[in-house]
């Protein structure tokens, strides 16, 4: 029942969010605050220990095959992948890491926010990669 709950909260939430979001309420990139180029070898900490936690999460992932990662299965890439299956595959992740902060699994909340951050990374590589 929880499961149900949980897809509906999430439908709603993201219907409200598609009909009051305006593309106007974000700043262009170039008067963003804080926006600036990073300077070679420049990162914050928190990033880099997010981002390694999403590549050792790619790495153990490396030996799905084709239809796992792609509904059609065509190709060992997210880039071969859907860009709206992924986008539902987020939303998985999502709730698996709501499921994981319900139940203080750290573990667990650490692994999921890794799978959030390399499907949202993957939708952010396909899309730049088209512009």
């Amino acid at each position: 029942m929880n499961f149900i709950k949980n897809i509906l909260s999430t439908i709603w939430l993201v219907g409200w969010a598609l009909i009051f979001a305006d593309r106007n309420d974000y700043a262009p990139e170039d008067k963003a605050e804080g926006a600036r180029p990073l300077k070679e070898n420049e990162m914050e900490d928190a990033v880099k220990k997010f981002a390694e936690s999403m590549q050792i999460k790619l790495d153990k992932n490396k030996y799905k095959e084709c239809d796992k990662m792609n509904p059609d299965g065509k190709g060992r890439s997210w880039k071969d992948c859907d860009i709206y299956w992924l986008l539902y595959r987020l939303r998985q992740e999502t709730l698996e890491l709501e499921a994981a902060l319900y139940n203080t699994n750290r573990d667990g909340v650490i692994e999921e926010t890794a799978d959030v951050g390399n499907f949202a990374m993957m939708i952010h590589d396909i899309v730049l990669s088209k512009s």
